[in-house]
């Protein structure tokens, strides 16, 4: 999990790279869409998404406008939960242990739906060529999704070996949680500030009670 030191590409945040083991769990193929989200506000477990959302939208794109407690209990709902950072990084490796979920071969429009290829969000699956090794699909862009863990730029220095779960235990976290996957607004190639939301070890971070256009849901489950 993380970068390798000989990386030039990487963030502060994403160092050092560090082995780490998590236990069984089963994560969604595909993005959470708008209409498996409308199944859940029918049922009253949660509101509407914010941010003029439409509901009555094309079904099969991913929802998004959804602060990270909506995503929260919409997993729930779902009788599931939010991944944690290792899961969704260990769900984003390649074959070979590659940047991308792909490999390394560079983002393209039939890999990714990032911002050279995409002014919005599009149907779910839309990139089946940029599928990772456990067949998730959409790791990398259209929308990025929330992450359980809370964020800190150093917590990969004190990461527990075992199924770590993010800042805790006396560990200094900030007020955010985790945002992971690059969305469409995310460049194809590596910007002037590090941000290349294409890679599986980025790390992106926001306030838990905000809502964006480009940040939806994926759940995942335990396996015993």
């Amino acid at each position: 999990m993380g970068c390798k030191a000989s990386d030039k590409l990487c963030n502060q945040d994403e160092y050092p790279a560090h082995e780490v083991v998590v236990s069984s769990f089963a994560i969604d193929v595909r993005e959470t869409t708008l209409g498996e989200y409308k199944q859940c506000v029918a049922a009253h477990a949660r509101e509407e998404p914010g941010g003029g959302w439409d509901l009555d939208g094309d079904p099969q794109l991913p929802i998004a406008n959804l602060d990270w407690f909506q995503a929260d209990a919409y997993c729930k709902f779902r009788h599931k939960r939010l991944p944690t950072e290792a899961e969704w990084e260990k769900a984003a490796q390649s074959a070979a242990g590659g940047i991308y979920p792909w490999g390394n071969e560079p983002p393209s429009c039939s890999l990714a739906g990032l911002s050279l290829c995409n002014s919005g969000l599009v149907r779910v699956g839309s990139f089946p060529s940029g599928v990772s090794l456990y067949g998730a699909l959409d790791m990398t862009g259209n929308a990025q999704e929330w992450i359980s863990d809370w964020y800190a730029e150093n917590s990969y220095a004190q990461s527990p070996r075992q199924d770590p779960t993010g800042p805790g235990d006396g560990q200094q976290s900030s007020d955010e949680k985790v945002v992971r996957g690059g969305s469409y607004y995310s460049p194809n190639v590596q910007d002037d500030g590090g941000y290349a939301g294409g890679r599986s070890s980025f790390r992106d971070h926001d306030p838990p009670e905000n809502t964006y256009e480009d940040i939806g849901v994926r759940c995942v489950r335990a396996v015993r």
